[in-house]
């Protein structure tokens, strides 16, 4: 098969694509843990909660939520990355090479 001139393997684009989709699936398994366990707690101290009252006390997860959105819309490292771009062959700066 001839390649495209600054194409990318077939088999890297396959390992990122399935990158993403796991972490896709497993993003949300995280936080579906983190509530049932936080109801299975409350529940063994007597304390009487459904996984629904317990989601607006999860701060961690809806921070979590927050920075990453804001990491997605506000990109801090775009100025870094400009001033002095990455070097691949080299695995460094340019301005280490």
């Amino acid at each position: 098969m001839p390649q495209r001139p600054f194409s990318a393997d077939v088999r890297v684009n396959a390992s990122f694509w399935l990158l993403v989709l796991l972490a896709a699936i497993v993003s949300p398994l995280t936080v579906v843990a983190a509530i049932l366990t936080a109801a299975a707690l409350t529940s063994a101290y007597g304390i009487t909660m459904s996984p629904t009252d317990i989601i607006p006390r999860l701060w961690y997860c809806w921070i979590l939520a927050i920075v990453g959105i804001l990491s997605i819309f506000v990109p801090f490292a775009d100025g870094i990355c400009r001033k002095d771009p990455w070097n691949w062959e080299y695995d460094c700066p340019e301005s280490k090479v």
